[in-house]
C-alpha cells in the first residue's frame, strides 16, 4: 500500500519555470477507522470510515463511507450499506 504524504502535492502550471520551483500545497490525507486497504493500492486522496480498497486500486478522489472501490482511477462499485 502506498499512502501520498499529501494531495496536491506540485504546482506545475508555468512550464518556464522548473517543477520543484513552483511551490506546492501539502494536505493531509485521512483513512476512516474501520478500512481495509488491499495490496499495492495508492491512495492520493481522503478515505471515509468502513471502506473496502480493492488491491491495486488508485484512489484520486475522495471516497464517502462505507464504499468498495476498485480500478485505475478507483471507482465505487457499491456500499457495504445498501
Amino acid at each position: 500500500v502506498h499512502i501520498m504524504s499529501g494531495k496536491r502535492q506540485h504546482h506545475f502550471d508555468d512550464p518556464d519555470v522548473p517543477i520543484q520551483e513552483q511551490g506546492g500545497i501539502f494536505e493531509k490525507v485521512s483513512i476512516g477507522e474501520d478500512t481495509w486497504i488491499g495490496n499495492n493500492a495508492l491512495i492520493m486522496a481522503n478515505v471515509g470510515k468502513k471502506c473496502v480498497i480493492g488491491a491495486g486500486s488508485v484512489v484520486s478522489k475522495d471516497i464517502g463511507d462505507f464504499s468498495i472501490v476498485t480500478g485505475n482511477p478507483a471507482k465505487v462499485i457499491r456500499k457495504r450499506r445498501e
